[in-house]
This record gives C-alpha cells, sequence and structure tokens, in this order.
C-alpha cells in the first residue's frame, strides 16, 4: 500500500472545539490566527481539514511533520457531546480501548493501522494511516451504478478481512460497514468497521469500538 504524502499547498485546521475559524490558517503557522491555539500535536501532528465527526470524536485528514517525508495521516480527536459523568466516562473508557484494539490488530492493508495514541490536557487522540483515495459515494457518481458483477466483487473483497478480524481472540464481530472514508483501492480498502469485540465471558460485555 502506497504511502501519499502531505500536499504543500494544504492550509492548517485548528482543532481547538471552539475556534470561530478553525480553517483559516496558513500552511506553516504554529499558533492558531483566530483564536490562538498551539496547531502541532505533540509538536509533530499538523491537521490539514475535517474529514468527518460523529458520536465519539472528529476526524481529521493531517501530516506528520517529524518525518523526512512528511506522510499523511489521520488525527481522531475524541468529542463526546453527552457531559453526564458517567456516560462520558464509558464513552473515554470505549475510545481508549479502541486504540488497545487497533494496536493488537497490528498490520492488514484493508484496516487503517494505529500510529500513535496521547493525552494532551485530558483530551485523547488518535492517530491513524492515512488511505487515499475515492469513498463509495465518489465511487458511484463517478462510475455509476454497481452491477451484479462489481457487488459481487466489493462482496468478496470484504471477506479476507472479515476472516482476519473474526478469527482474533476473542474473536471481532462486525455489525457495521461503513464505507464514507477515503480509500485507495476501489471494492477493497474502504474499510472502517464498528464492531463489537466479544469478551471470553458474555456478548452482553461487548465493548463497541471503530477500527
Amino acid at each position: 500500500m502506497n504511502i501519499p504524502s502531505s500536499a504543500a499547498l494544504d492550509m492548517s485546521y485548528c482543532i481547538n472545539p471552539t475556534c470561530p475559524a478553525p480553517d483559516k490558517n496558513s500552511p506553516t503557522t504554529n499558533f492558531c490566527m483566530s483564536c490562538g491555539a498551539k496547531i502541532l500535536l505533540k509538536d509533530r501532528y499538523r491537521a490539514l481539514k475535517l474529514l468527518g465527526q460523529g458520536g465519539f470524536g472528529k476526524t481529521f485528514k493531517a501530516v506528520d511533520e517529524d518525518q523526512p517525508r512528511k506522510p499523511l495521516c489521520v488525527i481522531k480527536q475524541f468529542a463526546f457531546s453527552n457531559n453526564h459523568p458517567e456516560t462520558r466516562q464509558i464513552a473515554l473508557k470505549l475510545f481508549y480501548e479502541e486504540a488497545q484494539h487497533l494496536e493488537a490488530l497490528g498490520k492488514h492493508e484493508q484496516i487503517p493501522e494505529l500510529l500513535a495514541y496521547f493525552d494532551i490536557e485530558g483530551q485523547p487522540y488518535l492517530v491513524q494511516q492515512f488511505i487515499d483515495g475515492q469513498d463509495l459515494e465518489q465511487e458511484l457518481a463517478t462510475a455509476g451504478t454497481f452491477n451484479q458483477v462489481k457487488i459481487r466483487e466489493l462482496l468478496e473483497s470484504l471477506l479476507p478481512v472479515l476472516d482476519f478480524l473474526h478469527h482474533q481472540s476473542p474473536p471481532v464481530i462486525c455489525d457495521k460497514l461503513r464505507f464514507s472514508i477515503e480509500c485507495q483501492h476501489p471494492y477493497i480498502a474502504w474499510l472502517l468497521v464498528r464492531s463489537h469485540y466479544i469478551s471470553k465471558n458474555s456478548i452482553d460485555s461487548a465493548n463497541v469500538f471503530d477500527l
């Protein structure tokens, strides 16, 4: 799998949740021009743009400026809107367990690799491999509705990674496949999986996490 390098003209994106204009920063600035927040996470990861957000966090396209080739990566920021203490604590636990599970899974060409996990002033972050390409919606817009052959190819391309996940100990049981991330190979590497990590004792104690 090719590792894309950063684009020289990308702007810096401020990931401060309260920033009024996070996308109005120059490519080389170290502090946000709108709110004054520090741009570089851990003095190395520079967010470039917001990719999306869900119930547990936001994801950003980013660049690792500590590497010679400045490869692209993805920053996932914990951003849970429910401030109920017990609910938030459960969400934090699941976010941390996501990092643990990704680390345990190691490298697989259809699962974004975990590159780092860290905490800054109580705010946890994941850094993952960036997989370049079109998402399924873009692919459909370009190529049109899939015929039976293409649908079969898509489904068959998912079987190796599903088999890999199901043969973990304990197994990772997938209950939702998401195709809204950028991918390098159509039909193969769109894969982010929302899964249940089944404990050895009971399905009821399963933890939900994102790969």
